[in-house]
C-alpha cells in the first residue's frame, strides 16, 4: 500500500483511569489483606498460602492487559481509507473506504476533555462496518477535519455523491 498517510493515532491511556482505579484497588486489596489471611492461613493448618498476593497478581494482570489492549489499537487515515487496527494476539484491521463515510461525530466526554482527548463517531455506508469508533485520539475536531477533507476529496475523484 503506497498512500499518503494523513494522520495516525493511537487511543490515550487516559481513557483506560477507570480500569486501572479497579486494579489499585485489588492490589491495594490484596497488600492489605495477605497478612491477615497468611495468619488465619497458618491456623487452619493452609502455611504457606498467601491469598492477598494472588489479589495482587490479578490486579496486575488485570492493569497490564488493559494496557496492552489499548495500545494495540492504531487508527490511520490514509488518501482512500480509514483503517481500524486491533488485537493483542491477534491482529485485525477493519478497512473503511472513505468516500463511504456518511457522517462525523466528536464528542468530548467530560472524563476525557481535561486531556484534550475525545472519540470520533464515523457513520458510513459500508455493509461490514457501518460505524467505526475512534476512541480517546488527541484533538479529535481536528482529525474529523481531515477525515471530512479526505471523504470530499475522495467523493470528488471518484464521482461519487452520497444520497440518503
Amino acid at each position: 500500500m503506497n498512500e499518503t498517510i494523513y494522520w495516525t493515532a493511537r487511543p490515550s491511556q487516559w481513557s483506560l483511569l477507570l480500569h486501572y482505579g479497579v486494579a489499585a484497588i485489588l492490589i491495594g486489596g490484596g497488600i492489605i489483606i495477605n497478612p491477615l489471611m497468611a495468619q488465619w492461613s497458618s491456623q487452619a493448618g493452609l502455611a504457606g498460602v498467601q491469598p492477598g498476593l494472588w489479589l495482587c497478581a490479578l490486579g496486575a494482570i488485570y492493569a497490564l492487559w488493559q494496557f496492552l489492549a489499548v495500545r494495540s489499537v492504531c487508527y490511520t487515515i490514509t488518501e482512500e481509507r480509514l483503517l481500524d487496527e486491533s488485537g493483542v494476539l491477534n491482529r485485525i484491521t477493519d478497512t473503511l473506504e472513505l468516500y463511504r463515510v456518511k457522517d462525523t461525530q466528536v464528542s468530548q466526554p467530560i472524563w476525557l476533555r481535561p486531556f484534550g482527548l475525545g472519540d470520533i463517531r464515523v457513520e458510513s455506508s459500508d455493509r461490514t462496518t457501518p460505524t467505526v469508533i475512534l476512541h480517546a485520539v488527541s484533538k479529535p475536531k481536528a482529525a474529523a477535519t481531515i477525515i471530512r477533507d479526505r471523504v470530499e476529496e475522495m467523493r470528488t475523484r471518484k464521482g461519487v455523491r452520497e444520497f440518503d
